[in-house]
Protein backbone atom coordinates (compact mmCIF):
# COMPACT_ATOMS: atom_id res chain seq x y z
CA UNK A 1 0.00 0.00 0.00
CA UNK A 2 1.25 3.58 -0.68
CA UNK A 3 0.33 6.62 0.48
CA UNK A 4 -0.27 9.70 -2.00
CA UNK A 5 1.80 12.69 -0.77
CA UNK A 6 1.79 16.59 -2.50
CA UNK A 7 5.21 17.52 -2.25
CA UNK A 8 6.97 20.71 -2.46
CA UNK A 9 10.36 21.77 -3.36
CA UNK A 10 11.32 25.18 -2.22
CA UNK A 11 14.26 27.35 -3.73
CA UNK A 12 15.12 30.00 -1.50
CA UNK A 13 17.04 32.87 -3.65
CA UNK A 14 18.22 36.43 -4.35
CA UNK A 15 19.85 37.41 -7.13
CA UNK A 16 20.78 34.21 -8.59
CA UNK A 17 19.60 34.52 -12.11
CA UNK A 18 23.15 32.78 -13.53
CA UNK A 19 22.58 29.16 -11.60
CA UNK A 20 18.78 28.91 -10.84
CA UNK A 21 17.61 27.60 -14.41
CA UNK A 22 20.06 24.80 -13.72
CA UNK A 23 18.93 23.70 -10.57
CA UNK A 24 15.19 23.97 -11.26
CA UNK A 25 16.37 22.00 -14.69
CA UNK A 26 17.86 19.12 -12.81
CA UNK A 27 15.33 18.99 -10.53
CA UNK A 28 12.57 18.43 -12.89
CA UNK A 29 14.99 15.99 -14.53
CA UNK A 30 15.29 13.67 -11.98
CA UNK A 31 13.20 9.99 -12.08
CA UNK A 32 11.14 10.46 -9.13
CA UNK A 33 9.87 7.01 -9.11
CA UNK A 34 6.41 8.03 -9.67
CA UNK A 35 6.26 11.10 -6.83
CA UNK A 36 4.76 14.38 -8.08
CA UNK A 37 6.07 17.51 -6.63
CA UNK A 38 5.99 20.87 -7.44
CA UNK A 39 9.21 23.64 -7.32
CA UNK A 40 8.37 26.79 -5.75
CA UNK A 41 10.96 29.67 -6.07
CA UNK A 42 10.51 32.54 -3.41
CA UNK A 43 12.53 35.13 -4.44
CA UNK A 44 13.72 37.72 -1.94
CA UNK A 45 13.90 40.92 -3.72
CA UNK A 46 16.34 40.30 -6.68
CA UNK A 47 17.51 43.05 -8.98
CA UNK A 48 18.58 40.62 -11.87
CA UNK A 49 16.68 38.39 -13.67
CA UNK A 50 16.09 35.58 -11.27
CA UNK A 51 12.28 35.91 -10.96
CA UNK A 52 11.94 36.14 -15.18
CA UNK A 53 14.57 33.05 -15.34
CA UNK A 54 12.17 30.66 -12.64
CA UNK A 55 8.81 31.90 -14.42
CA UNK A 56 10.64 30.54 -17.73
CA UNK A 57 11.29 27.49 -16.48
CA UNK A 58 7.80 27.02 -15.37
CA UNK A 59 8.17 26.94 -11.27
CA UNK A 60 5.90 28.71 -9.38
CA UNK A 61 7.63 32.36 -8.23
CA UNK A 62 6.25 33.82 -4.47
CA UNK A 63 7.63 37.17 -3.94
CA UNK A 64 8.96 38.02 -0.42
CA UNK A 65 9.36 41.86 0.06
CA UNK A 66 11.39 41.53 3.38
CA UNK A 67 14.80 40.95 3.11
CA UNK A 68 15.98 37.55 5.11
CA UNK A 69 15.92 34.18 4.95
CA UNK A 70 13.75 33.77 8.37
CA UNK A 71 11.90 36.03 6.28
CA UNK A 72 11.15 33.96 3.32
CA UNK A 73 10.68 30.53 5.21
CA UNK A 74 7.72 32.26 7.27
CA UNK A 75 6.59 33.29 3.66
CA UNK A 76 6.93 29.77 2.75
CA UNK A 77 5.07 28.33 5.26
CA UNK A 78 2.37 30.37 5.40
CA UNK A 79 1.61 30.23 1.72
CA UNK A 80 2.99 26.82 0.99
CA UNK A 81 0.62 24.01 1.77
CA UNK A 82 2.17 20.44 1.43
CA UNK A 83 2.80 17.00 2.93
CA UNK A 84 6.42 17.37 2.57
CA UNK A 85 8.52 20.71 2.61
CA UNK A 86 12.13 20.07 1.01
CA UNK A 87 13.90 23.76 0.90
CA UNK A 88 17.03 24.16 -0.89
CA UNK A 89 19.22 27.59 -1.76
CA UNK A 90 19.29 29.28 -5.56
CA UNK A 91 22.73 28.87 -5.74
CA UNK A 92 23.30 25.23 -5.69
CA UNK A 93 24.41 24.39 -2.57
CA UNK A 94 22.21 21.22 -2.53
CA UNK A 95 22.85 18.72 -5.18
CA UNK A 96 19.21 18.03 -6.90
CA UNK A 97 19.57 14.78 -7.25
CA UNK A 98 20.02 14.06 -3.50
CA UNK A 99 15.83 15.33 -3.13
CA UNK A 100 14.71 11.94 -3.22
CA UNK A 101 17.37 10.41 -1.27
CA UNK A 102 16.19 12.98 0.95
CA UNK A 103 12.67 11.81 1.42
CA UNK A 104 12.79 8.46 0.28
CA UNK A 105 12.41 7.67 4.12
CA UNK A 106 9.23 9.90 4.52
CA UNK A 107 7.49 8.43 1.53
CA UNK A 108 8.29 4.98 2.92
Amino acid sequence: MSASFDISVIISTYNRCDMLPCAIESLLAQDAGGVRYEIIVVDNNSTDRTVEHAEETGAIVLREPRQGKGFVVQSMFRRVDADVYVMVDGDATYPPESVHELIAPIMN
